[in-house]
């Protein structure tokens, strides 16, 4: 709003909603509509994908009381997710330390592994 120069009130005009809205907005009491967003963010000339993914955190930091990392990953990964908090700082340590290896290990074996030949065709003669 201050590089587009605007006050909460100007905004509110541009938008089309009252002064409360967008003050509600501005801290942080009530979360704007999708619809109210994209207004705001064409007006301030914002990415709207970008502010749209940071009010659907937002609303899960309010909800959950935290934002699962892996949200967009494997749903498999969960459980292991679930259970982080449960674990003392020397046991995270041990589980990261083992995923790295791993993943150090499949990654050797993937360029390790001899290339599959390839034998030319015999050509048939007429």
């Amino acid at each position: 709003m201050i590089e587009a120069s605007l006050s909460p009130k100007q905004l509110a005009g541009e938008v089309d909603v009252v002064y409360e809205t967008i003050r509600g907005i501005l801290k942080g009491d009530r979360p704007p509509s999708k619809l109210l967003l994209h207004q705001i963010c064409r007006v301030l000339r914002l990415d709207c994908a970008a502010m749209h993914e940071m009010l659907v955190t937002e609303q899960m930091k309010r909800r959950f009381n935290r934002v699962p990392a892996l949200k967009k990953n494997d749903p498999g990964l969960q459980s292991i997710e679930d259970a982080w908090p449960l674990l003392l700082p020397h046991e995270k340590e041990h589980v990261l330390l083992l995923i790295g290896k791993y993943a150090e290990q499949n990654q050797r074996q993937k360029f390790d592994a001899p290339a599959p030949r390839i034998v030319p065709r015999s050509v048939r003669k007429p």
